[in-house]
């Protein structure tokens, strides 16, 4: 559904690959995220990000009043802040329950090097890596402080990746 306008989100079960539950967009769609347990789907729209919580009887959808466009969405693992990631390697962390953000980071830009990147968080939740030019960024996901820089050779990070114990990019 990612792109198209007038979209919808379709929910399927993995185990009978039959539709659970659709709900219509009636806009375009950046991207999804589901949280580990299951309870919260979010869509990243041109007039926000929807949030439905699969756990609640009616599923009704709520909104969180983001004005970032494209980038990527993940959810903590506790399912309590979704990182909002924008195509600039800058992020948000929202609070789910209230609706709130907590906080914003841009990495500098690299010189000559484009402004384009990717945030990811860590399979804990505890950190938040930024790639933009040429370096990555490691964030406190909880202060936003800056912990440390990685990279610095003379090519564009394109992707980066967390994995237990390990962080990727290239």
């Amino acid at each position: 559904s990612s792109g198209q306008r007038d979209s919808k989100v379709e929910l399927c079960d993995l185990q009978t690959l039959q539709r659970v539950k659709s709900w219509p967009l009636n806009d375009y769609c950046f991207n999804l995220a589901m949280s580990r347990d299951g309870r919260w789907l979010a869509a990243h729209t041109h007039h926000g990000i929807l949030l439905w919580d699969l756990f609640a009887a009616s599923q009704t959808q709520q909104r969180i009043a983001c004005e970032s466009m494209g980038g990527n969405l993940q959810f903590a693992p506790d399912a309590c802040s979704l990182l909002v990631g924008r195509p600039d390697g800058s992020f948000e962390i929202w609070d789910v329950s209230s609706k709130r953000r907590r906080g914003e980071a841009t990495p500098p830009a690299a010189y000559l090097l484009g402004d384009t990147g990717q945030a990811v968080l860590s399979p804990d939740g505890q950190t938040v890596a930024a790639a933009r030019g040429s370096q990555v960024w490691l964030y406190d996901a909880e202060t936003l402080e800056r912990i440390r820089i990685l990279g610095g050779s003379h090519r564009v990070a394109a992707g980066i990746l967390f994995s237990l114990g390990f962080i990727a990019w290239s």
